[in-house]
């Protein structure tokens, strides 16, 4: 995650359904790293362009699968995610 834990309805549902760590934290790099030292294949983000933007982290494609999903109800325009 990159924003700290808001204890919201919708951050609890998320965590109980996938793995997520708080990366808010760490910058862009060391994020990129994490995420090539653990293999993670799918990279979910659920942002966009609101508030706390990755877009230089998902620029770097460090998963092999990006997608984007609901968290900004329109295109990156920046070819930096899959769907």
């Amino acid at each position: 995650a990159f924003l700290p834990d808001d204890g919201s309805v919708i951050r609890q549902r998320v965590s109980r359904a996938c793995r997520m760590e708080d990366a808010s934290s760490r910058d862009n790099a060391q994020v990129a790293q994490h995420l090539n030292h653990e293999r993670i294949q799918v990279l979910v983000d659920l942002t966009g362009l609101t508030l706390g933007p990755r877009m230089h982290l998902l620029a770097a494609h460090p998963c092999p699968v990006q997608v984007h999903w609901h968290g900004y109800p329109g295109t990156l325009g920046r070819g930096v995610a899959e769907g």
